[in-house]
């Protein structure tokens, strides 16, 4: 889900490579087992670093959803 709503601002590629930028500096090797709080995280650190401020809070309302919708 961070993927395609980084995807909305953002090339693909630049969007997996910062993922798994991401992942290995944190040495997470199964991202789909991270705990609630962790995934948050790193999806609210992924999106802060879009420079357009209007584009920015978009996304982190969207996520929020997302993580609503998933009960997360």
């Amino acid at each position: 889900q961070v993927e395609a709503l980084l995807g909305k601002v953002m090339g693909r590629a630049q969007v997996i490579a910062m993922i798994d930028r991401q992942l290995a500096k944190r040495s997470i090797d199964d991202p789909y087992r991270l705990p609630p709080g962790e995934l948050r995280q790193i999806a609210t650190m992924l999106i802060e670093q879009v420079p357009n401020t209007s584009k920015r809070t978009a996304l982190l309302s969207e996520l929020e959803s997302v993580l609503q919708e998933h009960q997360l």
